[in-house]
């Protein structure tokens, strides 16, 4: 990976709890019983969710989230987006932030890199009305005028690194109703594999994580995942939770500010994990 544009600044990042694990266990020093970790370890949590149901025998549930929240949203959230651009598009979304999907404004950039195929002069015709019929399928209205990102760094490279080998999943699937495998290909070989990393406030990231899954029990989707690798890690301290790959987004219906990016980084296609390409 290189890096080509960076910040200087220190946010939760839930992929090094080498770095976090300790400051949260201060943080919440004053509600734990001194021993926690040897009665977690006691239980061998087999889970990681098992490890966070440990947790809450010993301290009293809502005071806990209570506390991790706030602890959360004092400070920025390190979140990750990624897509597959030349360097022009990585110029434009540092200086104009990161927008929401329109699928009708990406007729021109589908059009550009798809035109190279010896099959497009019969296929340009169809583009339009594709797009126009992609729009109101449901897995694609449900990401209409919206932007994601996720916590994880390791799930987008490793996990989930589509977005890396293909870019925008609206494109990838549009191309591929238009010209099959090929269609794919020509997505991958139209840029760099582009991370930007943001420094999100951290009381707009806690809202923004899975908002429509935690709103009915008390419990913050990622207040949830940082209880259960955190309770894991007491017990197993050598425990990194970049091995949870996790996938846990967050939603924006708005334009992110370029001044919350804090890096840009390119990935070198031999850094992804070859079996979870595609």
């Amino acid at each position: 990976m290189t890096e080509i544009f960076v910040r200087t600044a220190e946010p939760f990042d839930f992929d090094r709890i080498e770095h976090w694990g300790p400051a949260l266990k201060a943080e919440v020093s004053d509600l734990l019983p001194s021993d926690v970790a040897g009665i977690i370890s006691a239980a061998n949590p087999g889970f990681i969710e098992d490890a966070r149901n440990e947790l809450f025998k010993v301290v009293d549930r809502d005071v806990i989230i209570a506390r991790v929240s706030s602890w959360i949203e004092v400070g920025p959230v390190a979140a990750y987006h990624g897509s597959r651009l030349n360097p022009e598009e990585t110029e434009a979304v540092r200086r104009e932030g990161l927008k929401p999907l329109i699928a009708a404004s990406r007729v021109d950039r589908l059009r550009r890199v798809l035109s190279s195929h010896p099959d497009w002069p019969q296929k340009a015709s169809q583009l339009d009305d594709i797009v126009r019929s992609l729009g109101p399928i449901d897995r694609w209205r449900q990401r209409e005028g919206k932007v994601h990102l996720t916590v994880s760094l390791a799930g987008l490279t490793r996990s989930f690194n589509h977005y890396l080998t293909y870019g925008s999943e609206f494109d990838l699937m549009v191309a591929q109703h238009l010209l099959g495998t090929e269609g794919k290909t020509l997505l991958a070989a139209s840029g760099n594999a582009t991370i930007f990393r943001l420094f999100v406030p951290g009381n707009i990231a806690l809202a923004a994580c899975n908002s429509y899954r935690w709103q009915n029990t008390g419990l913050p989707s990622l207040v949830r995942e940082i209880l259960e690798v955190w309770g894991y890690w007491l017990a197993h301290p050598n425990y990194r939770s970049e091995s949870r790959e996790l996938d846990c987004g967050m939603m924006f219906r708005e334009t992110l500010p370029a001044g919350w990016i804090d890096s840009v980084i390119i990935v070198d296609d031999a850094e992804l994990s070859p079996e979870r390409l595609g």
